[in-house]
């Protein structure tokens, strides 16, 4: 039986990311999108077809849908997934999923009690060149973990972006901050603490430019996460053992197509494996599977709150 699903708010990614990749996917009927922008949602209509529909509540009232995707400003994705949520639909959140640790937990609360899937879209996770990561970790070939530093940055976006205005839940922290420390938290034990952290304002904007974090577990492996949204772009891992080091120079957004070469050093000797994956389309199937296995759903459910915890710590 397929899923229904609408789009709340016809921005880039959704329209650049998400429907290509929703159109690989059977098991979804898409069925429209609602937009404040009448030119986004025209070309959305054009596009892929589908529904206009007059408001985010049109879609959330509809009995025609089951499942949306909300890729809103941050400081919206509360008030829609919980309406969402309260209306039974299904919720595919673009990340940061919330701004406050307790929306997080009251959504997951609602989520639970109603068996309803909710997602959030850290997509790097469900890439081919993360589960070969791990791999490499586990067969000890770089010895027993030491350190692990992932850098995410991009250059200066234009004052109109979100990202730069405080009251849309901009900062860095919340954007480009979030892929590294979710990084870090997926490959660090489940006892990860904060042990440091410092943001720096930018004064143009009233909102945290850059910023650096310092991670441990119980394990004595140390994390390390710098991010920042007017820099040179970067977008790497280095895992570093008592044998070796583990290095990925595209590991938070490689495109479907791209090769992207994971570099081992060990022995005194250097190895690749070379990786491609779709990782858009395998995070849609993994929300596939929550909204129809309860053991996938509880996933989600763990990886969101552990992430609004570790934001929160940070703040």
């Amino acid at each position: 039986m397929s899923t229904n699903i609408a789009v709340l708010g016809a921005a880039n990614i959704a329209f650049n990311r998400f429907m290509p990749a929703l159109k690989t996917i059977e098991q979804f009927n898409y069925v429209g999108v609602a937009s404040n922008t009448p030119t986004k949602a025209d070309a959305f209509q054009q596009n892929y077809g589908g529904k206009l529909f007059s408001s985010y509540d049109e879609v959330i009232n509809s009995p025609e849908v089951d499942a949306v995707y909300i890729p809103l400003p941050p400081s919206l994705h509360y008030i829609w997934a919980k309406k969402a949520l309260l209306n039974n639909k299904h919720v595919f959140l673009e990340k940061p999923s919330v701004l406050e640790e307790t929306h997080a937990i009251e959504l997951v609360d609602i989520a639970r009690e109603r068996g309803l899937a909710l997602v959030e879209n850290y997509m790097f996770e469900y890439h081919a060149q993360l589960s070969t990561i791990k791999m490499l970790i586990e067969s000890g070939d770089i010895g027993e973990l030491r350190f692990i530093n992932s850098h995410f940055c991009f250059p200066f976006r234009g004052a109109e972006d979100f990202r730069y205005t405080k009251s849309m839940g901009g900062g860095a922290l919340f954007d480009c901050g979030g892929y590294p420390i979710k990084l870090l938290s997926l490959l660090m034990n489940n006892d990860i603490k904060v042990e440091h952290a410092r943001l720096n304002l930018d004064e143009r904007f009233g909102v945290d430019s850059n910023g650096i974090v310092s991670l441990s577990d119980s394990n004595d492996v140390l994390g390390q996460a710098y991010f920042g949204m007017d820099d040179v772009y970067k977008c790497s891992l280095e895992v570093v053992g008592s044998k070796g080091r583990i290095v990925s120079n595209r590991i938070f957004t490689a495109p479907a197509d791209m090769d992207v070469a994971i570099e081992v050093v060990a022995n005194n000797q250097t190895t690749q494996h070379v990786v491609k994956d779709a990782q858009f389309n395998n995070i849609l199937d993994n929300f596939c599977s929550a909204i129809h296995q309860p053991e996938v759903r509880q996933e989600g459910y763990s990886g969101l709150l552990k992430q609004a915890h570790l934001i929160s710590q940070i703040k």
